[in-house]
């Protein structure tokens, strides 16, 4: 999942079409004084990661997943 300043901007929840880094950060690099933020939500571990400049997302959280 995609956020802007806590915003959901994209949500994706099928893994064969999953997104990369790369697709987050050429939207994030087109408006970039925002709270950019990708959550990744996995059975064994979840893991939040936050844009601190170009190319560079920095995991901020983690959590123990869903399972």
């Amino acid at each position: 999942m995609l956020e802007r300043d806590g915003e959901t901007i994209e949500s994706q929840i099928h893994y064969e079409r999953s997104t990369t880094f790369i697709h987050f950060e050429n939207v994030a690099k087109k408006d970039p004084d925002h709270d950019w933020r990708v959550i990744s939500d996995g059975p064994l571990v979840d893991v939040t990661w936050q844009r601190h400049g170009p190319k560079e997302w920095v995991a901020v959280e983690k959590g123990l997943g869903f399972a």
